[in-house]
């Protein structure tokens, strides 16, 4: 009995560690900064990948200023663009991503989620305070229509800020979300299985200490009940493979918000992986410019 009770303790405590460490994780990424940028051949501010900006803060609720780019789109008519990186990544790689939608928007706004880049305030949220803060962002244009998009824990925030910022009556005219995901749980345990580890129970644990830690995500079905309500088309894409946000969970969240009503378009990358989608010119680009209704290019840009 004693050598059982022994081995109990042992694996609860293994169980413990491994909970410790992955909520530490979870919520102290590695920044992604300009050395990251230049260790991978990327920009480090708009003007290097040939883009006019200005640079800027998000004045949040709490005080913390943000740091956020402003980047001249290409449409003086079109909307603006809010787009949020993802996971252990920054502005500096939204501009990864912005080639093939500047052209058809007035400009877009890209910033540093809490707990990445250069971001003065953490720990990262996961998504708890990040809705706010992304709401915040786009209020500070108030009088221009905006697209809300996102990369990973990016879109999962986009969805929930284009809910609560249609809610407050500002006008959002679409959502586009790339490898997005409901809840926590699911990139914490795909995490896992990219380290060759089981999720259970450790996956529940965590998300269980992430949300205590950070606060709860707003639930995803009245975020979607919101978005139908106002009628706001979305995209979503997805990979062939991902672990991190596995396509059947996209399709899953794709079909839950077409049963909310929602106008929306699932399109499928078989070329790129979750860290590379919606990167450079993507093959579905006229599709998701076609189902979020923007306007042809025009050759003059415009001035934020």
């Amino acid at each position: 009995m004693g050598l059982v009770a022994l081995l109990a303790l042992g694996a609860a405590l293994a169980l413990a560690a491994a909970v410790t460490a992955i909520v530490r994780d979870a919520r102290h990424p590695a920044r992604a900064t300009v050395g990251w940028a230049l260790a991978r051949g990327l920009a480090t501010r708009p003007s290097e990948a040939g883009m006019d900006a200005s640079e800027g803060t998000v004045p949040c609720a709490d005080g913390t200023a943000l740091p956020m780019w402003t980047v001249t789109g290409g449409s003086p008519d079109g909307p603006a663009l809010l787009l949020l990186h993802g996971w252990r990544r920054s502005r500096s790689d939204s501009l990864r991503r912005l080639p093939w939608l500047l052209p058809h928007v007035r400009f877009a706004c890209v910033l540093d989620m809490r707990g990445h880049g250069d971001a003065p305030a953490g720990p990262s949220t996961l998504g708890a305070a990040d809705v706010a803060d992304a709401c915040a962002a786009v209020r500070t244009r108030p009088d221009v229509p905006w697209i809300v998009a996102g990369h990973s824990l990016g879109a999962s925030v986009a969805i929930r800020a284009a809910a609560a910022l249609h809610a407050s009556g500002t006008q959002i005219v679409g959502a586009l979300l790339m490898c997005p995901y409901p809840d926590v749980r699911v990139p914490l345990a795909g995490r896992l299985s990219n380290m060759g580890m089981p999720a259970f129970p450790a996956v529940s644990l965590a998300a269980r200490a992430v949300r205590a830690l950070c606060g709860r995500e707003t639930p995803i079905e009245d975020a979607l009940r919101v978005i139908g309500n106002g009628s706001i088309p979305t995209v979503w894409i997805t990979c062939i493979e991902d672990a991190i946000a596995p396509p059947d969970a996209v399709r899953a969240l794709h079909a839950r918000a077409c049963a909310h009503g929602i106008q929306a378009t699932l399109l499928v990358d078989s070329g790129a992986d979750h860290d590379s989608i919606g990167t450079g010119h993507p093959s579905w680009t006229a599709d998701a410019v076609a189902a979020l209704g923007l306007k042809a290019t025009r050759a003059e840009a415009t001035t934020p």
